[in-house]
């Protein structure tokens, strides 16, 4: 899989999201956060086509290097609202490292949507 945002270079983090780390439950509202407003960049896997259906791979979420975001946390995995107060929920389902050990180094998060978005999308 690739995420097609532009060149290997470290992204511009032009939105922000909320998380809730090591969540298993009801989506929020009414559990806060863990932390607000953190800097990312979010955008669209490779469109393949399956028996007929158009479908994406998934969405991905660039991220500074290091940042703290896991598939698998105390039995629940993280869980992203992005961009933040649009209520478009997301379970993370995997996070790695793009050019680790090299000043073009981010980390991306594949991530999947948790419900039905809010219509008409925010």
């Amino acid at each position: 899989m690739a995420c097609h945002c532009g060149p290997p270079r470290v992204p511009t983090f032009n939105i922000v999201y909320n998380v809730w780390q090591g969540y298993a439950g009801l989506i929020p509202p009414g559990i806060p956060a863990t932390f607000l407003n953190l800097p990312c960049q979010l955008c669209m896997g490779d469109l393949v086509v399956n028996g007929g259906l158009a479908l994406t791979t998934g969405m991905f979420l660039k991220l500074p290097a290091r940042t703290d975001i896991h598939w698998a946390r105390g039995g629940g995995q993280d869980l992203v609202e992005v961009p933040a107060g649009t209520g478009r929920f997301y379970k993370v389902t995997y996070a790695d490292d793009v050019g680790r050990g090299f000043l073009n180094e981010y980390r991306v998060a594949y991530i999947s949507m948790a419900v039905p978005p809010p219509v008409p999308l925010p």
